[in-house]
């Protein structure tokens, strides 16, 4: 949505600064694909949108996401990306003429202090069973063609050679619909951006570092309701503060406290800390886990 609205003309001169969490301006729908999804929900909310109850949406809108996950013809006639994810922006002519990561490669959001970055686990929140050999074979196959092997190497080469299945595919959907698209969006930005990457672990199952584990640490809330069940309990209060002061400083206009995020050395802040450094809780990395963005650039 933050991306999005960096390469939205109509959100020109509104804002001076935004932060894009966990999210980039990769995806996005056609306006054909998405007239099939909503012809869809409407049928399945079987009443008009403008009076429905919002309880009522909500279990419309669960039931089309189902529907999709489930058919991949249909996917494929509506033209949803392998992705599977049908609620998008739309590419349309009033408020995002053309897609967003192009908007901001062409210059839109040029004047925009941009803070962009993910969480190193993200998709264990997404994954519900596990993956077999055969399963990450064929993953592998369709995300990067005959470059699968040197991908799994790459991933291998920081999860370990013995890591699962299921680890190796956690990681590559983290870089495919998280990591790597914030990286392209940094890489289009013509402003000032800079790069985080939050790594601290959740001791709760096997969530490690998951979507939006970040948010508790970011707005200094270790102790809101809710927090301690993502977090296992234990969380550092220490890393908050560094967290929330950095978002603090960047909101009043002084930067976030390191290196603005370029091409040639891409320096990232690292939250949490990586085992490459000694596992320093902050510290900054220049091309963290470069290996795997290497192979998802030669991808592209």
């Amino acid at each position: 949505s933050v991306a999005s609205l960096c390469g939205s003309p109509a959100s020109a001169g509104l804002f001076r600064r935004a932060v894009a969490q966990s999210g980039a301006a990769s995806h996005v729908l056609t306006a054909d694909a998405a007239a099939v999804i909503a012809e869809m929900f409407v049928a399945e909310l079987g009443a008009d949108p403008r009076t429905a109850t919002a309880e009522a949406l909500v279990d419309a809108q669960a039931r089309t996401e189902a529907a999709f996950a489930s058919d991949s013809g249909l996917r494929a006639a509506a033209g949803v990306d392998n992705l599977g994810i049908i609620f998008q922006p739309v590419v349309e002519p009033t408020i995002l003429p053309v897609a967003p990561q192009q908007a901001v490669r062409d210059g839109a959001s040029a004047d925009v202090e941009l803070l962009v970055g993910t969480n190193l686990d993200e998709f264990t929140m997404f994954l519900p069973g596990r993956v077999d050999e055969a399963h990450l074979e064929r993953g592998l196959g369709r995300v990067f063609g005959e470059g699968a092997a040197e991908a799994e190497a790459a991933y291998r080469s920081r999860l370990g050679a013995d890591a699962s299945p299921t680890d190796v595919w956690l990681a590559v959907k983290a870089d495919e619909v998280f990591r790597q698209p914030a990286i392209r969006l940094a890489e289009a930005h013509r402003g000032v951006h800079w790069m985080y990457l939050f790594t601290w672990p959740s001791s709760v199952g096997r969530l490690g570092s998951t979507h939006a584990l970040e948010i508790p640490f970011v707005f200094d809330a270790l102790d809101a309701p809710g927090v301690e069940p993502m977090t296992g309990g234990g969380a550092p209060q220490a890393l908050a503060d560094a967290m929330h002061g950095s978002w603090a400083s960047f909101c009043r206009g002084d930067g976030p406290g390191w290196d603005a995020y370029d091409d040639a050395r891409r320096a990232t802040r690292v939250f949490g800390g990586l085992p490459s450094d000694g596992g320093a809780d902050v510290t900054t990395v220049d091309d963290p886990l470069a290996p795997e963005r290497q192979v998802w650039s030669a991808r592209a």
